[in-house]
């Protein structure tokens, strides 16, 4: 996929731009609990729309994902083949979570293996949502099993 720079303005493509060097831009190192989130974000997302964000994930690794929103929305992270299968009959069947009506979350996911999964944030409701968005490396809890 593409996006065209022409139909965004300045502070936008910044922002684009942060956002894939936070998926894809990190090292081993940097990717400690702890370090800088893979993905923080502040967004309003149009009633009837879907905010998607591309999250580079490596095997087993443990990740806290947080949301915070003003009114309810549907929250899914998924592999690419299930966001594929999304796109075409809008069913998250395979998710690696799915949460359905939520303002606030705070969930932990572990990852199958090393892939670019795909968080939706979809927008169900009939006005605009402001939501804040956080993904961080997490310590999986004692007895924790990949």
């Amino acid at each position: 996929g593409y996006i065209d720079l022409r139909r965004h303005d300045d502070g936008e493509v910044a922002g684009l731009i942060l956002q894939r060097l936070a998926t894809t831009g990190r090292t081993k190192e940097q990717r400690r609990p702890g370090a800088m989130p893979l993905l923080s974000e502040h967004l309003a997302i149009e009633a009837g729309t879907t905010a998607p964000f591309s999250i580079g994930l490596e095997r087993n690794e443990y990740v806290q994902v947080e949301v915070k929103a003003t009114q309810e929305l549907d929250v899914a992270v998924c592999s690419p083949t299930v966001f594929r299968s999304w796109r075409s009959s809008g069913s998250l069947k395979g998710s690696l979570c799915h949460f359905r009506n939520i303002k606030n979350l705070h969930a932990p996911i572990t990852a199958p293996r090393k892939s670019t999964y795909q968080l939706l944030l979809i927008n169900c409701g009939k006005s605009l949502c402001a939501v804040d968005v956080k993904i961080s490396i997490a310590e999986p809890p004692a007895g924790h099993r990949a």
